[in-house]
């Protein structure tokens, strides 16, 4: 059987709170493009964690085949959220993504952060950025994002 993990860090602070309904329909989408795609023959491990107010509503039903692992990182730095998902993903096989959905407006601390990384090549885990709300940061989304690619919500369903 086939892994994929898949890490979503979802930006709930600031500017992109109204963005609420948009966001739980982006996951949704996601598991439903899961479902479809993956018939029997693989599993899904998927971190949510929750990047400030966490007021997301998932239903966790049907999920056959999703490990479905829901974290709060209310005052957490994008550093520190990377380094917990690197830690869990650290032993696990198979496809490994980080999908963030962000404004791209982090505190400075973040923005260094990302401005210094060195992209590691041991790594192997592909990174994704999905702008939310109006006049996102597309620069600092494009940092974070393995193919320096900022993609909209509806581009959700191709990303397993």
């Amino acid at each position: 059987m086939n892994n994929i993990n898949i890490g979503l860090i979802i930006d709930r602070s600031g500017s992109v709170e109204n963005e609420k309904l948009a966001l739980e329909n982006s996951i949704k989408l996601l598991i439903e493009s899961f479902k479809r795609k993956y018939k029997e023959s693989t599993d899904l491990k998927l971190l949510l964690i929750i990047w400030g107010n966490n007021d997301l509503s998932i239903q966790e039903n049907d999920f056959k085949r999703i490990n479905l692992e829901k974290i709060e990182a209310r005052d957490r730095s994008i550093k520190e959220i990377l380094e917990i998902i690197e830690e869990k993903f650290k032993k696990l096989r198979g496809d490994k993504k980080i999908i963030l959905f962000s404004d791209g407006y982090f505190e400075d601390e973040d923005d260094r952060f990302l401005n210094e990384r060195k992209e590691s090549k041991e790594n192997e885990i592909e990174q994704i950025s999905v702008g939310i709300g109006e006049g996102y940061k597309k620069t600092t989304l494009e940092k974070f994002s393995t193919n320096k690619v900022v993609f909209e919500y509806q581009d959700v369903y191709d990303f397993i």
